[in-house]
């Protein structure tokens, strides 16, 4: 039996490193998620309002440039703290999220909490 978690060690296998149940490491020795590109077949599309829905520091979704972003567990690491991302969380974050200027490792970052793409209204 192998679990799957965003921040365990082990080979890469989609966005997840993989511990084997026995807790015995892989040689992957990367922390966090691992960028991969989600197939086409299982990206999904959500509405504004199914995002809304999403809002809360344990839920935490945002639009950014018409892209689905689940950032619930990058919640505690954002160096602008929590309180910025639950002002725009639910909603379309694209504004706030250019104004600050993030850094290209950011950006890179980012992509790994992809889960879709905006419908079109």
């Amino acid at each position: 039996i192998i679990f799957s978690h965003r921040f365990f060690l082990g080979e890469p296998q989609g966005n997840f490193c993989a511990l084997p149940l026995s807790l015995s490491l892989f040689p992957c020795e990367r922390f966090g998620p691992v960028p991969v590109p989600v197939p086409a077949m299982s990206q999904k599309s959500f509405t504004k309002d199914e995002v809304a829905k999403h809002n809360t520091e344990g839920d935490l979704w945002v639009i950014i440039r018409g892209k689905v972003y689940d950032i619930t567990q990058f919640t505690e690491e954002h160096p602008g703290g929590v309180l910025i991302l639950l002002e725009n969380a639910g909603k379309d974050a694209t504004s706030a999220f250019d104004d600050v200027g993030h850094s290209d490792s950011a950006k890179e970052q980012l992509k790994s909490f992809y889960i879709g793409d905006l419908k079109p209204a």
